[in-house]
């Protein structure tokens, strides 16, 4: 019972994380709506996330909040980022072809859904931000023996996301 508590923290606050529409969301959401290799690229994404949890709980997280210099240009660099996105955003909203998908659109083949796939995931800071510092920080809080169990539930809560985004647009768009 004490190892059940790690892993509903993990999975509640990277559940708390992950049902932000981002890049990845986004990119599987497109996907689905073309039922266009649309398990594969929530597998790909939630691996992603898995590894990128992994390193965080692992170490990386605790180093980077030992590090001022580390920490100061992550918090900044960070900060940048989320203000660059937001606004970028905020401006595409008004745009009226930025919501639009349709499921007769041009499928992206393969080759190019794996490679956005790796693209939206580990070239998008805020993975980092989410996955390495803020669960790496928190899994680093606990006992080395429970620290896989919460592990475990941030990444079981990231497939179970990604994963419920796919059956959604099999159901509303199949």
């Amino acid at each position: 019972m004490a190892l059940f508590y790690p892993f509903i923290e993990g999975l509640m606050i990277m559940s708390g994380l992950i049902i932000a529409i981002g890049a990845q969301n986004t990119f599987i959401l497109k996907q689905g709506i073309q039922q266009n290799h649309v398990a594969l690229t929530a597998l790909l994404c939630g691996s992603i996330d898995t590894i990128l949890i992994v390193i965080g709980v692992g170490g990386l997280g605790a180093m980077i909040a030992s590090n001022e210099i580390v920490l100061m240009v992550s918090r900044w660099g960070g900060a940048a980022f989320l203000i660059f996105y937001g606004l970028r955003s905020f401006w595409m909203a008004f745009k009226n072809q930025s919501l639009k998908i349709d499921g007769k659109g041009q499928k992206l083949s393969l080759k190019k859904v794996i490679l956005t796939a790796l693209a939206v995931s580990l070239l998008n800071p805020h993975a980092y931000i989410d996955a390495c510092m803020l669960i790496g920080s928190v899994g680093a809080q606990f006992p080395a023996e429970e620290r896989p169990f919460f592990a475990f539930g941030a990444s079981f809560a990231s497939f179970a996301w990604f994963f419920t985004i796919c059956i959604i647009c099999l159901v509303f768009y199949n």
